[in-house]
Formats: C-alpha cells, sequence, structure tokens
C-alpha cells in the first residue's frame, strides 16, 4: 500500500510523510475518523512508507523487499491487532489465531466493513472484543529486537473495542514504550477510548471524503460512469465503503428515485390518498431500508435548493435527476427547506428509534403537502 493508492487525505498524507523524513515519529499515532474513508489503508501505507528503503518521489517504492513483505503482511516487525471472538474448539484467543482471516480481510475488504469482518470470523451473535490475553502477546512481541527495521509497529485496529483491562496494559506500554516501539491505532470512534490513552497519542483527524474524490475513485477503481459515480458518491456522505454499496445497489437508487419523485408530484397535487400508499410503501422497506431512502430524500431537497439558486458547479444531479429538477427545483426555496429538512430528518430520527413507521411515513407526507408550495 502506497501513499499514492489511497483516494483524497492529502494533508494527513504530508503530516504523516513529514514525520518520517524529519525522524520524529510519536511513538503513539491515531487516525482517527468515521468508517469507510480509508484509515486503515493510510495506517499500511505510512508503515510501508517507514520500512521502504528505497522512497521515489514522496513515496514507498513498491518494489523493495521491506515493501513486498508490508503489502503481503508478513514484515517481521509489524504486527497487527483487532477484534476477535475467542473459541474453544479448535482454540482460537489471539489476533494471530485469526491470521488467515485476516490477511484474506484486509485484501477484500480494504475499507473494513466491521460485518464483512464479523461474517469471516464467524462472530455470530457475539460482539468482536480486543481482550487482555492480547497484551500478554503485545508486549512479548515488543520485548523482542527489531528484525530488519527501525521500529517495531503495532498497527491496533478498533481500539475502542478494547475492555479497561486490556486499555490499562496498553497505556502502560504507551506510558513506557521500549525505545524502537511504534503504535498506529485506527479508530472510528475515538471518543470510547479512554482518556489517558487519548491524552497520551497524537491524534490525527480524518475527514470524511468528498463526492468528487469518491466518484474519482469510484471511476478509476470500478470503471464506471461519471454519472453512476456521482449518483453513488452522493449518498455515501464520505464514505467510500458506502459508496461501493451504493454501487452494488444501483436498482434501489433507481427506485429511490422514482419514489421521490412519484412523493413530490402528489404532494404538489394534494393527493392524499397515495401519499398514504407511499408511505406504506417506504415503511415496508424495513427500519434500514427507509432510513436509507429517507437519506436520499434529504440529499435530494438540498441539490434542488442548489439547483434553484442557480449554482450548477456545487450539484451533484444524474441526468435523470436533472431532468425532475428543471421544472420542481423553484418549489424548494429559502422558505420552506427548513422545514422540509427538518421534517425528513425527525423521520429518519423516529424510524431508528423503533417508532411506528407507518404513521411516521405519513405523518412526513403531510409535512411535505403542507409545505411543498410555501414560497
Amino acid at each position: 500500500m502506497r501513499f499514492e493508492d489511497i483516494i483524497g487525505h492529502h494533508d494527513i498524507k504530508r503530516r504523516l510523510r513529514d514525520m518520517a523524513d524529519s525522524g520524529r515519529i510519536p511513538h503513539a499515532l491515531m487516525l482517527a475518523g468515521k468508517p469507510g474513508i480509508g484509515k486503515m489503508r493510510m495506517a499500511r501505507a505510512f508503515v510501508q512508507y517507514i520500512a521502504c528503503t528505497s522512497h521515489v518521489d514522496g513515496d514507498a517504492c513498491g518494489k523493495c523487499p521491506a515493501c513486498r513483505q508490508v503489502e503481503n503482511l508478513n514484515f517481521p516487525d509489524v504486527s497487527y491487532v483487532f477484534p476477535i471472538v475467542k473459541k474453544t474448539s479448535p482454540k482460537r484467543v489471539l489476533c494471530a489465531d485469526y491470521a488467515d482471516e485476516w490477511r484474506a480481510f484486509l485484501t477484500e475488504h480494504p475499507y473494513m466493513p466491521m460485518r464483512d469482518w464479523m461474517t469471516a470470523i464467524d462472530a455470530g451473535n457475539s460482539q468482536p472484543a480486543i481482550y487482555v490475553t492480547e497484551s500478554a502477546e503485545i508486549l512479548r512481541r515488543l520485548s523482542l529486537s527489531a528484525y530488519s527495521s527501525r521500529y517495531k509497529v503495532t498497527v491496533i485496529w478498533l481500539p475502542e473495542r478494547m475492555n479497561d483491562e486490556t486499555a490499562n496494559k496498553l497505556l502502560k506500554m504507551i506510558e513506557e514504550p521500549y525505545a524502537d516501539s511504534l503504535f498506529v491505532l485506527v479508530s472510528n470512534e475515538p471518543e470510547k477510548i479512554i482518556a489517558t490513552i487519548r491524552s497520551r497519542v497524537q491524534t490525527l483527524n480524518m475527514r470524511p471524503l468528498s463526492p468528487q474524490e469518491i466518484a474519482g475513485g469510484l471511476m478509476r477503481d470500478c470503471g464506471v460512469g461519471e454519472e453512476e459515480a456521482l449518483a453513488a458518491a452522493r449518498l455515501a456522505e464520505g464514505s467510500y465503503a458506502r459508496a461501493l454499496d451504493q454501487l452494488a445497489q444501483g436498482a434501489e437508487t433507481v427506485h429511490f428515485r422514482e419514489l421521490f419523485q412519484e412523493m413530490m408530484r402528489r404532494a404538489y397535487a394534494r393527493d392524499v390518498v397515495r401519499l398514504k400508499e407511499i408511505g406504506e410503501e417506504v415503511a415496508a422497506m424495513g427500519r434500514v431500508g427507509a432510513c436509507r431512502f429517507l437519506a436520499y430524500v434529504a440529499t435530494m431537497l438540498r441539490e434542488n435548493l442548489i439547483y434553484n439558486l442557480h449554482n450548477p458547479e456545487l450539484n451533484l444531479l444524474t441526468a435523470d435527476e436533472e431532468a425532475f429538477s428543471q421544472k420542481f427545483s423553484p418549489f424548494v426555496n429559502e422558505v420552506n427547506i427548513t422545514s422540509l429538512a427538518r421534517a425528513v430528518d425527525e423521520a429518519a430520527r423516529d424510524i431508528t428509534g423503533n417508532a411506528n413507521a407507518k404513521i411516521v411515513c405519513f405523518d412526513l407526507m403531510l409535512k411535505v403537502l403542507m409545505h411543498i408550495r410555501r414560497k
């Protein structure tokens, strides 16, 4: 993994590169941000840059023995710690017992969706965690001399999944580090890590990716056209992993577009009977599906407001969406956008909280009917 392989995050790449080039690498570093934005990819690129013996244009060469070993996850001075589930038959209590699953997961799911990791380790209903038994294994590895690199690196994925006993043992290792030890923590929810660890690591917060960055990556990695890439990127909320999911759910996006347009037409026509039917259709999607549809509605309201304000350079509409917006966008304006957006947000919140989805969705339809003609 090289820095050039990572989408966006140019400021983080520069800071990590400067740390390594100056020799001023903190002994404990944390990359934090929302899931699916490339934090583990960044950690791997940083580790490879440190190990590389022949940098090229501010990046790892990708060709030296150290680079090849880091890429293949068999570099002797780099170890990975990650959440697991303990099993007795066969006995599996350490991360090393899941080494094969971990290598396959990093290769097949580089943006690290937890649901796929749980499937890979057959977690069932158990919640993966980093257990205290792993602490002794980390300490054992750190007590050994570095084999071929300046640092012995421990990359910890989701340190927020450590229990208090595990976290306190890690804290001691961070407070009293070996001279050649380096911890790289990769966290989705840093606020759940105990405060004493957070205060002793240097944190780099990675921002969500822009829709343009995501779309560019999808066109490069998946070979899709610009319109399809932008449609997926717009719904991804800054997460490349979610964009990949959206791309795989192309039929769903088409359905959402058609349902949104029908919903707005019927709201304008004051067709309460049809709006009730649309609300029931949304409710029948289930909690997750309904919330995805409402996220699409919220995005479309934003895009139509921008279209109405004549800022096309800020729009991320597909051709089909724009064709509808040419006539619809005047009905999303400065007067009603706040009320419309609030109604959608409240509906999503209530459905997430297990409220009766049929009632919530019908209430939303009536609110849209009330506000859509306001100017």
